[in-house]
C-alpha cells in the first residue's frame, strides 16, 4: 500500500530461484506468510528487504502513485556464494495500491557480465600485442583500428573508422588485384597468410606480413575480419641485398671463367 505495507504476497518463484534473501524464508514470523494469496497485516518491506533495496520500493511506490506510471527497479543481493539480480515492475493497482512484479533475472544478468567481461578481455589483448590489429566488417570497412596499428600505420582510429581499405592510400594500387583474391579466400573459411605494401600517412612505403581470420555467423556469413600485420621490411631489405650479392657473385665468377677462357 501507500506505507509500504504488504496487502498480499504471491510466492509463485521457480524452485531454486527465491525472490527475496533465504534467511527471511527461514524466519518463521516471515514464512508463514509466503503462501499464494496469504494476507500479510503489519508486515512491511523493511521487514523483507534489505534497507537500501527497501528504501528503492519506498521511492517507487511514491512515484508509481504520485504518477500513476509504471516504475521500475533492478537491485541485486548475496544468495550463498552468488549474486541475485531482480527486475521489479511497479504497477499502479486498486484503491491507492501498487502491484509489485518481482522477476528473477540473474541468468541474463551473469550472461551480460561474462560478456562484457570478455569483451574487457579481448580489448586489452588487442591493445597488447605486438602487432598491428584491424577487425573489419564484410564489407571491409574498419571497426578496430588497434593502437599498434596507429603507431605502424600513422593514421589515427578517428581517421580509418568506417572507411574501405580502398578508400585511402594504403595499398599500392598494382596489389589491390591479388590482395582481393587472397581475402576471397576467407569465405572459404581459410586462414589467409600474405605479404604486401602498406602506405604510412607520411608516405613512407612498409613491406607487411598480413594474419588474416574470418568470424561467421551461424548461417556462415562473414560478419567480421580479423587481421594482423607485422612491419617485415627490414627483413625484405635484407633478402634483397642477399639476391644482390648472390647475382653480384655469380657475375663475378661468370667474368672470371671468362677469362680464363680468353687467358687459354
Amino acid at each position: 500500500d501507500s506505507q509500504g505495507y504488504y496487502v498480499q504476497l504471491y510466492a509463485n518463484h521457480f524452485p531454486g530461484h527465491n525472490l527475496l534473501p533465504p534467511h527471511l524464508y527461514n524466519d518463521p514470523n516471515i514464512n508463514q506468510h509466503i503462501l499464494p494469496g496469504r494476507q500479510t497485516p503489519g508486515i512491511h518491506i523493511t521487514d523483507f528487504l534489505p534497507p537500501a533495496i527497501a528504501t528503492q520500493y519506498e521511492q517507487g511506490i511514491q512515484k508509481t502513485q504520485s504518477t500513476g506510471q509504471i516504475q521500475f527497479i533492478e537491485h541485486q543481493f548475496p544468495v550463498g556464494d552468488k549474486i541475485q539480480y531482480e527486475e521489479v515492475r511497479l504497477v499502479p493497482f486498486i484503491s491507492g495500491q501498487v502491484l509489485a512484479l518481482v522477476r528473477d533475472v540473474s541468468i541474463p544478468k551473469q550472461t551480460q557480465k561474462i560478456l562484457q567481461q570478455t569483451q574487457d578481455e579481448l580489448k586489452t589483448l588487442i591493445e597488447n600485442l605486438p602487432l598491428a590489429v584491424i577487425l573489419w566488417d564484410q564489407e571491409f570497412r574498419v571497426r578496430k583500428w588497434s593502437r599498434q596499428a596507429e603507431e605502424l600505420f600513422g593514421w589515427a582510429q578517428t581517421e580509418v573508422l568506417g572507411k574501405k581499405f580502398t578508400d585511402w592510400q594504403f595499398l599500392v594500387e598494382d596489389e589491390i588485384p591479388q590482395t582481393m583474391e587472397y581475402l576471397k579466400r576467407l569465405e572459404l573459411g581459410e586462414g589467409v597468410i600474405y605479404q604486401n605494401h602498406n602506405y604510412r600517412k607520411d608516405g613512407t612505403l612498409l613491406c607487411c606480413e598480413w594474419f588474416n581470420s574470418a568470424i561467421k555467423d551461424e548461417s556462415g556469413g562473414v560478419v567480421t575480419v580479423l587481421s594482423m600485420a607485422q612491419d617485415i621490411s627490414a627483413l625484405e631489405q635484407a633478402q634483397q641485398a642477399l639476391e644482390a650479392a648472390k647475382e653480384l657473385a655469380e657475375a663475378a665468377n661468370q667474368s672470371k671463367s671468362t677469362f680464363l677462357a680468353n687467358f687459354s
